[in-house]
């Protein structure tokens, strides 16, 4: 970390007494500095304001480092799971996802010898969505957040309890892909570890939603369904939203 050795070239006029000392590296020596060399508050108050701004850019300056260090050695992580979609006990739907343990199995071993960690923070919105908050912390103190937020929705056998930890770990998931700027080894379809955010569910899935959709028409409110994702009719549905709306779904046609 570089030393404030020219600190004080913004302040003038400042006698020669109130340089900060070369190996003055925390605001504590700049104190200890001062009060040996009975340096004017005034100057004191600027030098601090100074030396803490360098500590910052310099702490920022290392966090983009590591962070460009940990994404040129994190490979793409691999979808080693498979989550189905049911109707009436059978499976109309599957898409491979990549757990949150194996994604932390990968990136952790990385992440720790650069001096970066994560840590979530969640929260229900004004909205009723679950919102997930992703913070990077490096060694130097700097740090970054990403935010995802999504419904608390499940199949109709999930209980409540089960519904918020399935959000909770999508979100987790979701907000640390975004954080870290993780890849999968391959197109994504659960929406959580996508690539593309604009890939569109596949000609099957379409399929199964519409076949879905026919079945709930009376309780469904289509326009609403269809501008709560964004999309102009169901095929083109983005691949990230196909669980979350196919849960959506079931449960219309479970209180039908």
């Amino acid at each position: 970390m570089s030393t404030p050795t020219t600190a004080t070239n913004a302040l003038t006029p400042a006698p020669a007494a109130t340089l900060a000392p070369a190996g003055a590296a925390s605001v504590a020596d700049l104190l200890r500095f001062a009060v040996a060399e009975k340096v004017p508050i005034e100057h004191l108050e600027r030098i601090v304001a100074l030396q803490e701004r360098i500590l910052d850019r310099n702490a920022a300056a290392e966090f983009f480092d590591a962070t460009a260090s940990f994404q040129e050695r994190c490979p793409p992580i691999p979808k080693s799971s498979v989550a189905e979609v049911t109707k009436d006990g059978r499976k109309i739907a599957s898409y491979r996802y990549a757990e949150l343990p194996t994604i932390a199995g990968i990136i952790n071993p990385i992440l720790a010898p650069l001096g970066l960690s994560y840590s979530w923070d969640s929260k229900i919105d004004e909205a009723g969505l679950l919102a997930c908050v992703c913070t990077i912390r490096h060694r130097a103190g700097h740090f970054q957040t990403a935010q995802f937020s999504c419904p608390i929705s499940g199949t109709s056998l999930m209980s409540d309890a089960q519904k918020g930890a399935a959000a909770l770990t999508y979100a987790k998931r979701q907000a640390l892909v975004q954080a870290l700027g993780l890849t999968t080894g391959e197109a994504d379809t659960d929406g959580a570890e996508s690539a593309e955010d604009g890939e569109r569910i596949t000609e099957e899935q379409a399929a199964n939603l519409s076949a879905l959709m026919d079945e709930v028409k009376a309780t469904l409110n289509l326009p609403a369904f269809l501008k709560y994702y964004g999309i102009d009719k169901p095929g083109d549905l983005r691949a990230r939203d196909f669980a979350d709306a196919m849960a959506s779904l079931e449960r219309k046609r479970s209180k039908a």
